[in-house]
């Protein structure tokens, strides 16, 4: 099976706050920006009442946040095929 192997994530896979892959992508509903939940949680509560999503600057409630299961199964299939290409070029090292 021939697999690309990938250095780096697809930049959408990225949150923006942490510039790390995404665990649980969400997404502000009035902006559409995407974060990592517990990354803008953490925002938020950080800012308390008067928070504003940190590219916009709208304000930016918890409720304001809906979860983005596309993308987490699609961050998900991504971290998975990374796995199965690391053992194959593992395998490979090992068998040649």
């Amino acid at each position: 099976m021939d697999h690309q192997i990938f250095l780096s994530p697809p930049e959408h896979f990225i949150c923006p706050l942490t510039l790390e892959v995404m665990s649980d992508p969400v997404m502000h509903k009035q902006t559409g920006q995407i974060y990592d939940k517990l990354a803008i949680m953490r925002w938020i509560r950080q800012c308390g009442k008067n928070a504003t999503c940190p590219l916009t600057r709208q304000p930016i409630t918890t409720s304001d946040l809906v979860g983005n299961g596309v993308l987490r199964l699609e961050i998900m299939a991504w971290k998975d095929l990374q796995y199965v290409d690391e053992l194959e070029a593992k395998l490979v090292m090992i068998t040649s």
